[in-house]
């Protein structure tokens, strides 16, 4: 086969990897936003240190028996930081089917991605547990962030106009998710794999024994 066939499968298989993930996250999206949830609110905890939001708790609601799921963030939000008093109560709201979209590609491309052995796979997928975190902290908890953000500016008299959280949110939306998730999972994937296959090089003792031999 050509080699310059190969990129062109690769490609491929990359595409059909990325589909294979969306549609299994759609099914299970539900229970991973039940699981992200905990994390989600640590990180929301996090962003909003410093600031004069209030998180209250995240987790996956429905409003009606029928209706989709939802990752909800409730917080509220005061004037400032020295004034604690509540002056909004503020609802954050992500479909889960949109939140499971990053993990999913993301540990699809790991466990499908072709290793030589069963070891590398294993380190593949332990060193993608930090990659997720953060995937998930850059993505689903930082959208969630957004109403209290406008709820900011609006209180402190600001004209309403899109902030910096909006427009990150907007590149979420518009594709950045799938992005990211890519992005990173190529990341370590690189890393690791460049760690696994690298030639262990000769213990210095060995070098000294040969190099008194040529002497």
């Amino acid at each position: 086969m050509p080699a310059e066939a190969w990129p062109a499968r690769r490609r491929v298989r990359a595409v059909l990897v990325v589909m294979a993930a969306l549609a299994l996250g759609s099914l299970g999206a539900e229970s991973l936003a039940r699981l992200a949830a905990p994390w989600d609110e640590v990180v929301a905890r996090a962003l909003a240190h410093g600031l004069p939001w209030q998180i209250d708790r995240v987790g996956v609601r429905r409003a009606l028996p029928d209706a989709p799921a939802q990752l909800e963030l409730r917080a509220t939000v005061s004037r400032s930081v020295e004034d604690p008093r509540p002056a909004a109560l503020l609802i954050g709201k992500i479909p889960v089917a949109a939140a499971a979209q990053a993990p999913a590609v993301f540990w699809t491309l790991l466990a499908l991605w072709p290793v030589r052995t069963a070891r590398e796979r294993r380190v593949l997928l332990l060193g993608g547990v930090p990659g997720y975190l953060a995937l998930e902290a850059a993505t689903t908890a930082s959208q969630l962030l957004v109403p209290l953000a406008y709820a900011s500016a609006a209180l402190a008299g600001a004209p309403l106009r899109p902030t910096s959280w909006e427009h990150w949110s907007r590149f979420l939306e518009a594709g950045g998710r799938i992005a990211l998730a890519v992005v990173l999972a190529l990341g370590i994937v690189a890393v690791v794999t460049r760690r696994q296959r690298r030639p262990d090089r000769p213990p210095l003792a060995a070098k000294k024994l040969s190099t008194r031999r040529l002497v």
